[in-house]
């Protein structure tokens, strides 16, 4: 047999099984179609209105386009689905209420997905609005299919022929159960999942065969679609000059141009830092001026908190700038009588809000006369009975419209009710101790005194990142908010358990859980392995040529799902912290799903290994045998590979049937 012919029948084998894939993958989303009941999914009702819109008005609609009939149609159509079982806040219908459909509204969103998803509205009519959700929910379902289409090319194109992971990661990304569930969805994530795909494909082939028409052209295009999606895909624009150039070096160099590039980027890094800003102090603030500044007046030490009221912040509905207090420390102050002190002047006379300090079931405040002499103010609280989360934030307010900077220093919060008029005497230069009213008391704020400062970034490019990344999270605040590890590691940890259960096997809004709770543990330890069999993998292969799939990959996927783990830092002085779904690291199911499965053949590799040493040297295999022993090795991983998807595939509609026949 002729190595052409071969290798025309390894290709009719890829390509018959991309088919099976494809069958596959249609089965499976087609079950969430129509299993899960209409408007499940996140803000499915929102998205759907801006489709059903775009199909009406053949343009992309704003929020004055709302149509009181359709929205009226779609909040009975949610609680005649059961949308509200459970609910205390259902909806009101009678006839002269104006009904808004719950949820984000998704009118500033980029409009490609809503075109895509009004065409079958065009073609097709119901009387039933649940019937043309479903009609919706198919054009998901396509994107679906493209997107496994890209899963099977990228790693056709990243190994080499028979490779596992040539079926292993295609497989994967069709029976991924939250992943199916969200792709059969009425959502733009879906696009930004199929954009990012297909850029990373083109990527994948740029740096393999180098730069042709087709794959320039396919990176240029599928850039375009990255745009148009939605902003969780623009991880792209960082990743693409660096495949651009790297494409340019030859393949035996370009261990050179990956450490280049990483320099740069060390160096990059370091020239967008400013190390100026007041440490713990977590900054949503657009002004250019650090937080930390000396000043003539400040009470305490050299320094005080500077604030210009008129700059903007992002996220927008954060106060411009607040103290978190470390888990260990708020936890035991709960119930606790308590004083809240600091000093505060302005460049001018004006009344503002004192300084908040605020827990989730209390926020404590008071209405001040300022001026430019520095002025203590001080006020009574006592805790209430839960107090896990504390914050101290400014939001001043001031009552003029005038540029109005103010100035703080000397902040601290002591035990006991202390007297109102008198000011506290620190002992210490960091304002840590002290007494006041007669007594001695130890200060809970952390750098209250202003003295201590951490990293921010340039405010240029962080003003820039601001008005792009995912919630408007400020750059300066995820740095913040790393940094702060005593006081943020209840939303980190939250964050990262969530996300596990609903990069598996969660559903709904995230409010349907397995059936098997303790199926999230199992799934979590495997996804463990396989990152670190990935790792060990990757060492095990660092003098081969494979240094731009290693590198693309892990980037990417560390990228997204970093993104995904910060993305809820806006909200710790909300009364509720966000917890981010693993939905917004989607994007990079092709890179995780390249990552797990080949750290599980790796650790599959080093098991198989570990048994052959086990092998008397008289008994060692012949070498049929051996590759015989191989074959059946890579059979069984197979077996428990698909085996296992299956079984989670089955337990997830399941548990979805049971779920809503419950509440039903």
């Amino acid at each position: 047999m002729t190595e052409s012919h071969l290798d025309r029948t390894s290709k009719r084998s890829e390509f018959i099984l991309l088919g099976l894939f494809l069958g596959l993958g249609l089965l499976h989303a087609l079950a969430y179609v129509f299993i899960v009941p209409p408007w499940q999914h996140y803000d499915e009702p929102t998205h759907f209105e801006v489709a059903w819109l775009t199909a009406r008005l053949g343009r992309h609609p704003t929020v004055e386009d709302y149509d009181p009939e359709f929205s009226r149609e779609v909040a009975q159509s949610m609680v005649d689905s059961g949308f509200y079982s459970g609910l205390a806040n259902t909806p009101d219908l009678s006839a002269d209420a104006q009904v808004q459909i719950p949820g984000y509204d998704q009118f500033e969103e980029q409009p490609l997905y809503y075109y895509l998803a009004s065409l079958p509205l065009k073609l097709y009519q119901s009387d039933e609005i649940a019937n043309e959700l479903r009609a919706v929910r198919l054009v998901s379902v396509l994107l679906f299919l493209a997107t496994i289409v890209a899963a099977w090319g990228i790693a056709r194109t990243m190994t080499r022929p028979g490779h596992p992971l040539r079926w292993m990661v295609p497989a994967f990304v069709v029976l991924l159960p939250a992943f199916t569930d969200l792709m059969s969805a009425v959502n733009n994530d879906v696009l930004a999942v199929a954009a990012f795909s297909y850029f990373l494909w083109g990527a994948a082939r740029l740096l393999k065969s180098g730069y042709t028409i087709l794959n320039f052209t396919w990176v240029v295009l599928s850039m375009i679609l990255v745009y148009y999606s939605k902003n969780t895909a623009y991880v792209a624009f960082a990743l693409l000059p660096l495949v651009m150039v790297v494409a340019l070096v030859p393949k035996h160099l370009r261990w050179g141009a990956w450490t280049a590039a990483f320099i740069i980027g060390l160096i990059g890094i370091a020239f967008s830092m400013k190390f100026d800003d007041a440490a713990y102090w977590h900054r949503t603030i657009a002004q250019s001026d650090p937080l930390r500044q000396k000043d003539v007046q400040a009470v305490h030490g050299d320094y005080a908190l500077v604030l210009d009221t008129w700059s903007r912040t992002n996220p927008p509905w954060t106060p411009p700038t607040y103290l978190l207090l470390p888990l260990d420390v708020s936890r035991n102050l709960k119930d606790r009588p308590m004083t809240l002190g600091y000093w505060v002047w302005a460049n001018q006379a004006v009344k503002i809000n004192s300084p908040i300090l605020g827990t989730p079931l209390m926020q404590a405040g008071d209405t001040i006369q300022v001026d430019q002499v520095p002025s203590f103010h001080a006020y009574h609280v006592t805790m209430p009975p839960s107090s896990i989360r504390m914050w101290l934030s400014l939001r001043p307010n001031p009552d003029n419209n005038q540029e109005t900077r103010l100035y703080y220093d000397g902040f601290l919060l002591v035990d006991g009710h202390r007297p109102l008029d008198e000011a506290p005497q620190f002992t210490d230069m960091n304002g840590a101790e002290g007494t006041w009213g007669g007594s001695e008391f130890t200060n809970y704020l952390r750098n209250g005194s202003i003295e201590h400062s951490w990293p921010r970034v340039e405010p240029r490019l962080d003003n820039l990142l601001a008005r792009i990344l995912p919630d408007k999270a400020r750059p300066s605040l995820i740095l913040n908010s790393i940094l702060d590890w005593p006081a943020t590691q209840i939303m980190f940890r939250q964050t990262y358990q969530y996300m596990m259960e609903t990069f598996w096997a969660r559903f709904g809004w995230g409010h349907v859980p397995l059936s098997w709770p303790a199926a999230y543990q199992v799934l979590n330890w495997t996804f463990l392995l396989g990152l670190l069999g990935a790792v060990a993998g990757t060492i095990r292969h660092i003098r081969s040529s494979s240094w731009d799939w290693f590198i693309m990959i892990f980037l990417s996927a560390g990228l997204i799902w970093f993104a995904d783990l910060v993305r809820g830092v806006g909200y710790f002085t909300s009364n509720d912290l966000y917890v981010p779904p693993s939905r917004y690291a989607f994007p990079a199911i092709i890179p995780i799903a390249v990552i797990l499965c080949f750290g599980w053949y790796e650790l599959a590799r080093l098991i198989g290994a570990g048994m052959k040493y086990l092998v008397k040297p008289g008994n060692a295999p012949s070498e049929e045998q051996a590759d015989g022993r191989k074959s059946l090795a890579e059979f069984l991983l197979a077996g428990w590979f698909i085996g296992a998807l299956v079984l989670l595939a089955v337990l997830s509609l399941l548990s979805i049937s049971f779920f809503y026949k419950n509440i039903g």
